[in-house]
């Protein structure tokens, strides 16, 4: 208990800088270097397989609940996350889904049109194995979105907006993301390239 005791003062002690780099490498570190890996060193057809989505399952929790435990210590709450549920946010969110997906067509289409070979090697390579579960895909689509949302929409965007600007916030989270889903493929450590990679595999299985 007493060891306890010391570990929270210690964490309430730590500067701002220190608690966002902390959550950085934690929540993002694992997986922007398995990119950046993957995206230099990967072999040639690997696939998202069902180890690869039961590891994602496994992962996210674990580092959800200690970096969740790190912000209470550290006074963060929803409300200062920006994720307080509300009717106005949901009707947004619930808007913006057909249109994220309509934009999304719309330079996919364009992109055929201009590229057709890019269109030729969609259609020819795969991201995802056979063995993949219906519930596995269910599970990675609930958790990941949860995971990605509450430490790059909530935590970065709300931490470098109040100490930054608005601009600042959102370039860096847009690069994290980048970073996090450079390679197509699951990559070498080990075969998790990022957690967005799993999760739009899945989403699109």
């Amino acid at each position: 208990m007493k060891a306890l005791r010391y570990l929270n003062e210690w964490v309430q002690r730590a500067s701002p800088k220190f608690e966002f780099l902390i959550v950085i490498l934690i929540a993002f570190g694992y997986f922007v270097i398995g990119s950046l890996f993957s995206l230099f060193f990967r072999p040639e057809n690997v696939l998202i397989t069902d180890r690869d989505l039961t590891f994602l399952l496994l992962y996210e929790p674990i580092v959800f609940f200690i970096l969740g435990w790190f912000l209470t210590q550290r006074g963060w709450t929803l409300t200062k996350l920006g994720l307080t549920p509300s009717w106005k946010s949901t009707l947004i969110g619930v808007c913006l889904v057909p249109t994220g997906y309509a934009v999304y067509a719309l330079v996919w289409i364009l992109l055929a049109l201009l590229l057709p070979e890019v269109q030729a090697v969609s259609y020819r390579e795969s991201l995802s194995g056979t063995d993949i579960s219906f519930w596995q895909i269910i599970l990675v689509s609930v958790v990941n979105p949860i995971f990605e949302n509450v430490f790059v929409c909530g935590y970065i965007i709300q931490f470098l907006k109040n100490s930054n600007s608005l601009w600042i916030a959102l370039i860096v989270s847009t690069v994290i993301r980048t970073l996090c889903s450079l390679s197509r493929s699951p990559g070498l450590w080990p075969r998790a390239t990022a957690n967005l990679q799993a999760a739009q595999a899945a989403s699109g299985l």
